[in-house]
């Protein structure tokens, strides 16, 4: 009987270990499809930004721009997240939506692609340089095995097309139209450079094929869209490593004009910025400005520019730690620079 208890003993000990194992294992990698949002970093962009022909500020103030961390959260996390009070929380719908989190990843690079290119044309413009800008039809995708693979690339801007010019995508659909399969087309178009955030013309020649569904009309392959691509005046490179989204492109602008002596901080002074930045300068609205606005405080910065949208969210995380200010634009964003002197 003794034998038997033991042994008894023993499978409920096993038993019970493998449960805890499994709980464990359930806490710390199932996805309760939320995501936690927790204060990311705060970097300043001078030593991100290189403008050709530029120079590094010489005072002893910083601009900086920030971001938050992402993360799915697990139940371990959750209760133990729940214990800082900076951190917020969303639904995976409102994060990555439907896609996986590879897709993501990707997504956000490309936003943080776009607003780099978006923050040198509203800096080259706002500091009166010309940028040469072409509208046309933007290449979203390429279909392999089509007369376009290996002749365009995503991220074409297709401006012409046998030297006609079309600025729009119902326009390229147009010219398109009257062609017809085994014809050549010659096809102006604007391609990024990548590294200087920028575009060089280029002429395509491509001898179109003939659709399946109808064999009257002529195929090329591509999924396209209405788009614009620029030509900058120098070259501007922004290194910015793993972070993604928009959000630092009022930052990225400001840290251009910065080296281009069109800004001018203080010495000593620290200034944080975010907020989307389109081409024309406008400034949009960005998520995460509670944790943000936590972040910069703890990086020293004494004033925080944010999008109007966000400003009472920024007030009230701030608790009167840091002065506030909202601006729709580049330009009211340097006024406010320009009266810190």
């Amino acid at each position: 009987m003794q034998t038997g208890w033991v042994t008894f003993r023993r499978w409920i000990w096993i038993a019970g270990s493998v449960l805890l194992v499994l709980m464990i294992g359930w806490a710390s990698f199932y996805n309760l499809g939320i995501y936690f949002v927790a204060p990311g970093q705060a970097l300043p962009v001078a030593s991100m930004i290189n403008v050709q022909g530029g120079r590094l500020p010489r005072t002893s103030g910083r601009l900086l721009m920030t971001d938050v961390t992402l993360g799915p959260v697990t139940p371990a996390e959750w209760v133990f997240d729940h214990l800082n009070s900076s951190i917020g929380y969303l639904p995976a719908s409102e994060i990555v939506g439907t896609s996986s989190q590879t897709s993501f990843t990707d997504s956000q690079l490309s936003e943080m692609a776009d607003a780099k290119l978006s923050a040198s044309v509203a800096a080259l413009e706002f500091a009166g340089e010309s940028v040469d800008m072409k509208s046309g039809a933007y290449v979203a995708g390429v279909i392999p095995g089509t007369p376009a693979d290996g002749k365009l690339k995503v991220g074409d801007v297709i401006y012409a097309v046998n030297g006609r010019s079309v600025s729009t995508a119902n326009a390229f659909v147009a010219a398109f139209s009257k062609l017809k399969p085994g014809q050549t087309v010659q096809l102006m178009l604007l391609r990024s450079t990548g590294t200087a955030q920028s575009s060089v013309s280029k002429t395509v020649a491509i001898t179109l094929g003939a659709s399946s569904v109808n064999r009257a009309k002529a195929l090329l392959g591509i999924e396209f869209e209405g788009g614009t691509a620029y030509t900058l005046p120098r070259k501007i490179s922004i290194s910015s490593g793993s972070i993604g989204g928009p959000s630092a492109g009022l930052a990225f602008a400001l840290g251009i004009l910065e080296q281009l002596g069109k800004v001018h901080l203080p010495a000593g002074e620290v200034v944080a910025a975010t907020g989307t930045i389109s081409p024309t300068g406008q400034v949009g609205d960005v998520g995460g400005v509670r944790q943000k606005t936590i972040t910069v405080i703890s990086a020293g910065a004494v004033v925080f520019l944010v999008p109007p949208q966000e400003y009472s969210v920024a007030v009230a995380a701030s608790h009167g730690r840091i002065k506030v200010v909202a601006v729709s634009s580049l330009r009211q964003a340097v006024k406010v620079l320009e009266s810190l002197h």
